[in-house]
């Protein structure tokens, strides 16, 4: 396998604002591993001895009648449509997989024969899909769990098959280690789970404590995956161009709304932290939590729409987002005020126009790596930025002002 290793840098902008990631009570101190809603108001959580729902946002969260969860561990929930669903996981009495027809109402027992442990799911339509755990095998059906075929055995990348995802039936990824929390393979099929090749060139540290599924792919060719940094690629694996986070943290879970909107739940020391882009990795806004200095670690993100995403982690965490993590597009990340900057390209000067009286400002303007080059206050609508000593390149301009925050790009010719 031919691999290219492509560095990208990152820029890391953190404005001040209220949190836009609320704490919500779970009831638990339970470690959570995953989290689906199926509207701004359904929604399931579940971990170790925890399974539970909420009907109002996750306000309130309340135990499912059918599932007693306290000998089981659960560590992945997948709805392929908004009725049928799959959550699977490890028990002391073989029962791995569970499945709804009623939107989660009722869930029932789908287990294969002698299973111990799956740790994700992949469907691709309510009937077809296919389910990793210990044991190095991976599990595939056809008819929404009513049978089961073993379509891979094998002890490449180790008995941990940890994370899955099957983009056809043919086209796959799982990611396999030794032990439940050690370096591993990132592995690839092209022939429906019957043999596996390596898609990332050498052996991978997986993040401690992290059980859920740390890569999503849109295709067979595009697709992100959390391997110490976020890496990208667009080959189906054959390259990665490496993403790195702010503050050198690791990849716990990652979620991309499109191949440009994302978030990457990380951590600095043992405190987490989450990040956004919108650009496909090359910027990072971190997002304003409501407790910052938490030691916990996130274990799953999901958004039901651009605006409402929740995280779960460990000690019962649930965190909640109303206005998709309190940014919106990047060329108009403005408050209450807008403004002019021209020309774009620049050569000598930066003119920048408030169309404001009165207003205090800040300008800074950082490159691709995130160095500050240029730092200017003004309060007066008017400004002209002399940029004549820039390099040739693409720049940031942060415009800090009393009306909020404001982020452009220009070329410096």
């Amino acid at each position: 396998m031919k691999v290219r290793l492509f560095i990208l840098q990152f820029t890391l902008w953190s404005f001040s604002s209220n949190a836009q990631w609320q704490f919500k009570t779970t009831g638990t101190t339970n470690d959570l591993h995953a989290v689906k809603f199926l509207s701004i108001d359904t929604g399931f959580i579940a971990g170790y001895a925890t399974f539970l729902q909420t009907f109002d946002g996750g306000d309130t969260w309340l135990p499912n009648p059918t599932i007693n969860p306290d000998s089981f561990a659960f560590y992945d929930i997948e709805f392929p449509s908004k009725n049928v669903g799959y959550m699977v996981g490890g028990s002391t009495d073989g029962v791995t997989i569970f499945k709804t027809v009623d939107s989660g109402q009722s869930w029932s027992d789908i287990s294969p024969v002698g299973t111990s442990v799956f740790y994700n799911a992949s469907f691709l339509n309510r009937d077809t899909g296919f389910v990793s755990g210990l044991g190095s095998k991976i599990y595939k059906t056809f008819d929404g769990g009513e049978n089961w075929e073993v379509i891979l055995s094998s002890s490449l990348g180790g008995p941990y098959y940890r994370w899955i995802q099957f983009i056809s039936v043919d086209t796959g990824y799982v990611c396999a280690s030794h032990t439940g929390f050690d370096d591993a393979l990132l592995l690839k099929t092209t022939d429906g789970g019957s043999n596996l090749d390596p898609a990332w060139p050498t052996i991978i540290t997986l993040p401690p404590f992290n059980s859920n599924k740390n890569f999503q792919f849109f295709d067979a060719k595009f697709g992100y995956a959390g391997i110490a940094n976020i890496n990208k690629t667009e080959t189906g694996g054959n390259s990665w161009i490496q993403l790195f986070l702010p503050n050198n943290s690791a990849s716990l879970s990652l979620y991309f709304l499109s191949r440009d909107t994302g978030f990457v739940a990380g951590n600095v020391g043992f405190a987490s932290a989450i990040y956004k882009t919108f650009d496909g990795g090359n910027l990072w806004f971190q997002c304003e939590t409501q407790y910052p200095d938490s030691q916990y670690y996130l274990n799953e993100i999901y958004f039901v729409d651009k605006d409402y995403g929740y995280a779960v982690g460990s000690f019962g965490v649930f965190m909640k987002t109303t206005n998709g993590g309190g940014f919106t597009e990047v060329e108009n990340l403005e408050a209450t005020f807008t403004f002019s900057m021209h020309p774009n390209p620049a050569k000598d000067q930066l003119m920048l126009s408030l169309k404001l009286q009165g207003i205090r400002a800040q300008a800074k303007i950082f490159d691709l790596l995130g160095t500050k080059f240029i730092d200017v206050s003004f309060n007066s609508a008017d400004q002209i930025i002399d940029v004549s000593s820039l390099p040739y390149g693409m720049y940031f301009l942060h415009l800090k002002t009393d009306r909020g925050n404001a982020l452009r790009k220009f070329i410096k010719q």
